[in-house]
């Protein structure tokens, strides 16, 4: 007999939460590492072992394996919601400082170091935004949040004397004009990941409440006849526990007779109309 827990909505729309933020470090997280590891053959097959040491490279490295421990938190036993978002915030926040110290060590061979950094975190904001269901508010917030280290790590990079090269080329100081341009994109990526998200829960809600059959949510079809078709259908209020009435215990003694039958709360949902074993065609 399964766990009423185990049909109870919140509870399933919590584990959907915590799978998704798994998938959503694991997605992130090798994506990281596969371009740590191409970064590292190069330099191993030009015999540069010693770069593989280079802080660029160590600082990557972490901001890989940031999301990957999200992903290896997540993956395992259920979890509270609160421990869910606090794993992932962290997860996230830990990534962009770790990419952002990297940004601060490229060398100016490597093309805008800065936007390297923020096309990086770009790509794991987003798909964050697809792959966990969020509300538009705790997005905007988390990549905004994300975005303070990101950008502020790329003011702190750029000051470095290899840099002045480029500043005939800029009307303005080179580490303003670059941080208000990473800025900029930075608020791009805020707002389409708010919109994402706002879409893609607001898509999750609504088809949720489609298949909300009065106060039953029909899932899984659990067979077919003649009579028509079967559903799991859990109710859309979490199910709670009778309560069993019983007289006063001098009355007990006196007249001994069984308790009454179980006694809904007032609130809890009756039970289905109907309820019989799925049937198979003949």
């Amino acid at each position: 007999m399964s766990d009423p827990a185990e049909s109870d909505p919140a509870t399933e729309s919590l584990r959907f939460l915590q799978h998704r933020v798994a998938q959503f470090g694991k997605c992130a997280g090798l994506g990281g590492l596969v371009f740590w590891v191409f970064n590292a053959t190069l330099y191993l097959a030009g015999g540069k072992r010693a770069e593989l040491l280079d802080p660029g490279m160590v600082f990557h490295l972490l901001g890989a394996s940031s999301l990957i421990a999200v992903w290896l938190v997540c993956r395992g036993r259920p979890r509270s919601r609160r421990f869910v978002q606090t794993v992932e915030t962290a997860g996230l926040v830990g990534s962009a400082v770790s990419y952002g110290l990297m940004g601060t060590q490229l060398p100016l061979a490597v093309l805008r170091p800065d936007l390297v950094v923020v096309l990086a975190m770009n790509f794991g904001m987003m798909a964050r935004a697809v792959f966990v269901p969020s509300t538009a508010a705790r997005t905007l917030v988390l990549t905004a949040l994300v975005g303070i280290p990101v950008v502020g790590l790329n003011y702190v990079g750029l000051q470095r004397e290899e840099f002045s090269v480029l500043q005939p080329f800029v009307p303005l100081p080179l580490p303003l004009a670059a941080t208000v341009e990473s800025a900029v994109w930075w608020t791009l990526t805020v707002a389409l990941c708010t919109v994402t998200s706002r879409i893609l829960y607001g898509l999750r809600r609504d088809v949720r409440t489609a298949r909300q059959l009065g106060q039953y949510v029909l899932e899984e079809k659990l067979g077919e006849g003649g009579m028509g078709a079967v559903y799991r259908a859990p109710p859309a209020m979490p199910r709670r526990p009778p309560a069993v009435q019983l007289p006063p215990a001098d009355t007990r003694r006196d007249n001994p007779s069984p308790p009454s039958p179980p006694r809904r709360p007032p609130h809890a949902p009756p039970p289905p109309p109907h309820t019989r074993t799925p049937s198979t065609p003949h």
